[in-house]
This record gives C-alpha cells, structure tokens and sequence, in this order.
C-alpha cells in the first residue's frame, strides 16, 4: 500500500508521517509524565524532611498526602494541556 504512487508522489507518505509525529509525540508526553512527577516527588520528600515533625509517622503522612496531591494535579493539568485545542 505504501508503494502506490499518483504523479510520482506516494499517497500514504502524509499518513506515514503523521503516524509516526503523533506516536512520537505520545510516547515523549508519557515519559515527560514520569520524569516530571519523580522530580516533583524527590522535591516534595526533601521539602517535609525540612520542615520536620515530631514523629516518623506525622512525617510520612505528609509525605505521601504531598506527593499524592502533586503528582495528581500535575498529571491532570499536562494530560489537559497536551490535549487542548489552543489553536482558537
């Protein structure tokens, strides 16, 4: 199919490679995804050892409420932005 030609220009050539731009694009917003959330977790972590609480257990609560609420809004807000339409 990829070898069809009209006026020696392949038809699927456009189909190609907007196949490959968008499944690139996806795979490079996945790993933006995990690459930001991981810095935002190691920022979070180092963050409440910081501030500091008086047992271990006030401490790896706030940890894991932090990370959990960061990494939450930030996941919803690149997934809303990568899929917007900002061109209107």
């Amino acid at each position: 199919m990829l070898g069809l030609k009209v006026n020696n220009v392949k038809i699927c050539k456009d189909y190609v490679e907007d196949f490959y731009i968008s499944f690139a694009t996806t795979n490079l917003v996945q790993y933006l995804i995990v690459a930001i959330n991981f810095i935002l977790r190691l920022f979070i972590i180092k963050l409440i050892f910081f501030i500091g609480k008086d047992t271990e257990s006030e401490q790896t609560k706030l940890i894991t409420d932090g990370v959990f609420i960061v990494q939450f809004f930030n996941t919803a807000l690149l997934l809303l932005l990568v899929n917007a339409n900002l061109e209107e």
